[in-house]
């Protein structure tokens, strides 16, 4: 008998939960997650990185916890390429946190 399913391996299962977060705009969820696996893994591809980076900062802006996602952005920002670093998302994430809370 073929094996048709396997437990999710290396991470798998926390990336099926944010992207469910994500789907269902759960913020707290979003940043909880994406925080947790930025943490837990030092060495990421690229894509990967601004995917988590993009999910935590808005979880944390949609929370109205500006003073987290300015050290977010502090933390991940200077690890994009200069290329990708011009990205609106990413330049948006900038401005966003030199705003002053209101």
């Amino acid at each position: 008998v073929a094996v048709l399913f396997r437990a999710p391996i290396n991470g798998t299962r926390r990336w099926i939960d944010l992207f469910r977060a994500v789907g269902r705009r759960d913020a707290g969820e979003m940043t909880a997650i994406a925080e947790g696996l930025l943490a837990a893994t030092p060495e990421l591809a690229a894509a990967d990185l601004e995917y988590l980076y993009g999910a935590a900062v808005l979880g944390r802006l949609a929370r109205g916890e500006l003073a987290q996602a300015r050290q977010l952005v502090g933390q991940y920002d200077p690890r994009l390429s200069g290329t990708r670093r011009q990205h609106p998302t990413f330049t948006f994430f900038r401005n966003a946190v030199q705003v002053e809370a209101r």
